[in-house]
């Protein structure tokens, strides 16, 4: 039993050897270096469109390894039936000098159109872990033989000897009834409250009148239609009439009743929009446009990127939590950075000095080195107005001084405002001190003791008096 024991425990021993020696030697699987995800997606609702429309792309790369990406080519398709919009590129990250083609072929080094095969070709350098980086470009529909056809497309990418391939995307095709085309640039640059003019040709290209045309806009949280005006074109008398125009806002998008639009008629619309701040970025403006028997078509999308500041406040002090005396000195410095990609024009930069102090110096420095004095309103008020360019940064030092008649002990903060039109006020971290009066704390404890030696005075008059009527009313037998 004794042996068979040993036995059992000796195989059981090298059974564990060898496992472990089998795990010990088997490789683990080292996490890719470097590796990529792409994508492919249509810019608006190009999902069913017509013929003679413009279908954008946007193609993203992302670096989902863990190593830097030098250099990755991608084929982006000129799909069959479709032809390539020369000057309607941009890119991220791809430099200046590649957003605009060289020449008429859209030849350029890292964006180019194959002449052999009609593929765009584009080339992105230098992509971080973890980075993405996206193009767009844009091809036009061309005239269809059958009522309806089917565009694809999918990105071929291809890194060293790895190739990916991102997914398909389709778009149906109908024959044009409409034809709907924003005049701008595929893409705008603007700043904040910058106001952009939306410029929309519109055809009927049917022989026949279309009754209840109707255009719709989609309006994002950051846009504000400020005006619209309508020329319409009458074919036949070749006269252009212009009216303003009003429309009518239903859950986020505004309808304008064009009416009727004549047989091949034209109406031309200029519609003026302001960007009002950057909580959606870029934007994307589309229409669409349908009437009586006639289904919905779609305009080309414009990208509008809004460049915007970005205000960061922040205080700080030589004696921050501190108790002061009356006489001492406490000295703020106030932050304001402007980490944006546009500059803050009218900056309004507000402080109110704390109460039981008193304002000895106060020196404004900008990123430029000059220093001005801020104005201080009746009510104690320091008021600054400035412009704080992208990228720049000032400084506001305010000395001040604890006055003389403060209470024994108070409390006190203080914290700047910051604002600028059409934009929430900002506000700095808050700066707190406690202030105490050693001789307003024996003044009042002198003052406590008097009061204290009248009531104890005054409640000993107070008991003589009693006991005084007492006795007296006992001797009288009372």
């Amino acid at each position: 039993m004794k042996q068979k024991t040993e036995k059992i425990i000796s195989s059981l021993f090298i059974f564990i050897f060898a496992l472990t020696n089998i795990l010990w030697s088997t490789p683990t699987l080292a996490v890719e270096g470097q590796n990529l995800e792409i994508r492919l997606e249509i810019l608006g609702n190009n999902e069913r469109i017509t013929e003679g429309q413009i279908i954008t792309y946007c193609g993203y790369v992302k670096n989902t390894g863990t190593e830097n990406i030098a250099s990755v080519d991608v084929v982006a398709p000129i799909p069959a039936g479709t032809e390539y919009v020369v000057y309607n590129m941009q890119s991220d990250g791809l430099g200046d000098e590649t957003e605009i083609p060289q020449s008429e072929d859209g030849v350029n080094a890292n964006f180019r159109v194959q002449a052999e095969s009609g593929e765009l070709l584009v080339t992105l350098n230098d992509i971080a872990p973890q980075e993405e980086l996206n193009f767009t470009y844009a091809v036009r529909v061309k005239d269809i033989e059958e009522q309806e056809s089917v565009i694809s497309n999918t990105l071929q990418a291809t890194m060293e000897e790895n190739h990916y391939t991102s997914n398909e995307v389709r778009n149906t095709v109908t024959e044009a009834q409409f034809l709907i085309q924003i005049l701008e640039d595929s893409a705008i640059t603007v700043d904040r409250n910058d106001d952009l003019n939306l410029n929309l040709d519109i055809y009927n290209l049917t022989e026949n009148n279309i009754e209840n045309v109707m255009l719709q806009y989609p309006i994002s949280s950051n846009i504000k239609i400020k005006e619209m005006y309508v020329s319409y074109y009458n074919a036949e008398t070749e006269e252009t009439s212009v009216e303003e125009k009003n429309y009518t806002v239903e859950n986020n998008v505004a309808n304008i009743d064009l009416g009727t639009m004549e047989a091949n008629g034209n109406v031309y619309l200029n519609m003026v929009v302001q960007t009002t701040g950057t909580e959606i970025n870029p934007i994307l403006h589309q229409f669409s446009i349908q009437g009586n028997n006639v289904p919905v078509h779609y305009s080309n999308v414009i990208k509008e990127e809004v460049e915007d500041f970005d205000l960061d406040i922040t205080q700080s002090s030589d004696s921050t939590d501190d108790i002061k005396q009356p006489g001492d000195y406490i000295t703020y410095e106030i932050t304001i950075k402007n980490e944006g990609n546009a500059d803050a024009n009218n900056v309004t930069i507000e402080d109110v000095i704390p109460e039981h102090l008193e304002l000895v110096e106060a020196s404004y420095v900008s990123s430029l080195g000059n220093t001005i004095y801020p104005s201080q309103t009746e009510d104690g008020k320091l008021m600054i107005e400035e412009d704080i360019k992208s990228g720049t940064e000032v400084k506001i030092n305010l000395v001040t001084k604890v006055k003389e008649d403060i209470p024994a002990e108070t409390y006190i903060s203080n914290m700047v405002k910051v604002s600028c039109e059409n934009t929430d006020d900002l506000y700095s971290n808050e700066i707190t001190n406690t202030l105490k009066n050693e001789q307003a704390k024996q003044r009042n404890m002198i003052i406590l003791c008097v009061v204290i030696g009248i009531i104890l005075i005054a409640g000993i008059g107070v008991g003589v008096y009693f006991l005084r009527k007492h006795i007296k009313n006992k001797k009288a037998g009372v």
